[in-house]
């Protein structure tokens, strides 16, 4: 993916899109991590009883669903416009390698929940059920496909991280390496408050290896 965000004088844009311009970073994080740590806080505590209401479901789940790419379009817009916003999404529908790396990619993202669920039983967890448990072997391929497209059309946070927070920070830091580990940390920390959400027992035995697997 290029860095093809263009930054604007920021002393030229109107508030409070110059200020968005002036800070894009931060105004994307906390966006962010507003919406999704509220959403989170609230079903915490609902879930132990502490409130009596929480967000309906649905609306919980569409707003996890957009805000990181809501985020992304408001801050992309107010750095470069309308043309930075077709150009954001474009860059999506770029293959710049070859198809056996994205290959790679699948089958890494299913070792690395394997892994990261032993290695929570090694260490005294509990070992979760895999989701492919009992399933026949030939079903196994097809619901690991079904898992990922699915992924791919309702994890709009890329967008944000690789869209907007990577290609800001390289061109910050001119270091590949150094903005790849801080899109990694803010990236884990949004998840934190997973860990307190019972539920999500699998998430918890996976979660150790989430820095490792997305830098």
């Amino acid at each position: 993916m290029t860095t093809g965000i263009a930054i604007p004088q920021a002393e030229k844009a109107a508030a409070p899109a110059g200020w968005i311009a002036r800070h894009p970073l931060v105004t994307m994080y906390l966006i962010m991590f507003g919406v999704e740590f509220t959403n989170a806080t609230l079903y915490i505590l609902y879930s132990r009883g502490l409130i009596s209401f929480k967000v309906p479901d649905g609306l919980a789940f569409i707003m996890s669903l957009l805000h990181p790419a809501v985020a992304a379009a408001l801050v992309t817009v107010a750095i470069s416009g309308r043309k930075g916003l077709r150009e954001l999404f474009s860059r999506f529908l770029i293959w710049r390698v070859s198809g056996w790396w994205y290959l790679f990619i699948f089958a890494f993202y299913a070792i690395d929940m394997l892994a990261g669920n032993s290695l929570n039983a090694v260490f005294g967890g509990v070992k979760s059920v895999l989701p492919i448990a009992g399933d026949p072997l030939w079903a196994i391929p097809i619901k690991f496909g079904l898992f990922l497209g699915f992924g791919l059309l309702t994890n709009t946070e890329e967008i944000a991280w690789r869209g907007v927070a990577l290609p800001l920070l390289k061109a910050r830091y001119n270091n590949a390496l150094m903005a790849a580990l801080l899109v990694a940390l803010p990236e884990a920390l949004l998840h934190a408050p997973d860990y307190f959400v019972d539920e999500m027992n699998f998430r918890k035995s996976v979660g150790a290896l989430i820095p490792k697997a997305v830098c």
